[in-house]
């Protein structure tokens, strides 16, 4: 489908993936060693091909975000989590890779649409005469294997970036071949002069010798400290394990919630929390009572991913 409508439809999916892959990202930084990512998508481009609808979704989405945050004096609050005004989608992927290389991840991208067949079908009806029928269908092809191509351009520029690759034209989505990809792996690393923290981006190229063989790796980064990179870090592993997109099982729980409206009170939510004992470690009083302390912490997020409360 075509207009604006549509238009801001896939500039909101796009910046949700987007907020999804850094939350993602930002929670294995955490994570010990070399970590990869497998993303699957069948849409992921590196530019619009409707320039002026980036704009239009951001515009509606920070007017929706200052009606419901606007006070009595008129002032709105921003909402940083929108992208900003003219941030092309290849500069937010471009970020991506770079937190990924800081994370030490590698991500493999895997092109959902499969083998697509772009010649003409039973619905393609050319007209004219033979050269004009012939110009029909090289256009068509054309057109279609472009389009094609740019849905994947951001896959492929994450994975590249980060030394992974993309799997396309496949139906088994080539999975056995990233775990291949997982067996064996060469760490070079250098010391870089102080000159190359200008906050530039620097390219990587490795070579081999030895000829019948490819090599892929890190096309880059940006010329910041880990310092200046690192984002600002939590107090303690409470905290850490609120907001990471992972679980954890060191203790089996289940939390069940039930939404009220109390007279007087208003809407309350109700939460019930089980713990497993078994998890737990006890002490032994001399009173012969069996005793452990517990730390209960809890954090509301809003639809949006921003913590409220």
């Amino acid at each position: 489908s075509t207009g604006p409508d549509s238009a801001l439809c896939s500039q909101s999916v796009m910046n949700s993936t987007i907020k999804s892959l850094k939350f993602i990202l930002k929670g294995m930084s955490l994570l010990p060693g070399r970590k990869s990512m497998v993303l699957f998508s069948d849409y992921l481009p590196v530019q619009d091909q409707q320039p002026s609808a980036y704009d239009q979704t951001v515009n509606a989405m920070r007017e929706s975000s200052n009606d419901n945050n606007s006070d009595p004096e008129g002032a709105t609050t921003d909402d940083s989590s929108l992208p900003d005004l003219g941030t092309s989608y290849a500069a937010q992927l471009q970020s991506i890779a770079e937190i990924a290389i800081r994370s030490s991840v590698v991500i493999y991208a895997v092109d959902t649409r499969g083998l697509q067949y772009t010649g003409l079908t039973a619905a393609d009806r050319p007209t004219g005469n033979s050269r004009q029928i012939a110009t029909q269908i090289i256009t068509t092809m054309s057109q279609r294997s472009a389009q094609l191509s740019s849905g994947r351009e951001g896959s492929d520029l994450i994975a590249r970036q980060t030394g992974g690759f993309l799997v396309r034209n496949s139906n088994d989505f080539g999975l056995k071949r990233v775990l291949e990809d997982q067996q064996g792996y060469y760490l070079i690393g250098f010391r870089p002069t102080e000159e190359t923290f200008n906050h530039n981006f620097h390219h990587l190229k490795a070579t081999l010798k030895r000829n019948g063989f490819t090599v892929r790796t890190r096309a880059g980064f940006y010329g910041f400290t880990e310092e200046q990179a690192r984002p600002p870090a939590l107090k303690d592993a409470m905290n850490k394990a609120l907001i990471s997109p992972f679980g954890a099982h060191d203790v089996s729980m289940r939390l069940t919630t039930f939404f009220v409206d109390q007279p007087g009170k208003g809407p309350t939510l109700r939460s019930f929390l089980y713990l497993d004992p078994h998890d737990l470690t006890f002490t032994t009083q001399p009173d012969g009572w069996h005793v452990t302390n517990l730390d209960i912490d809890g954090i509301l997020f809003g639809d949006n991913g921003r913590v409220i409360g």
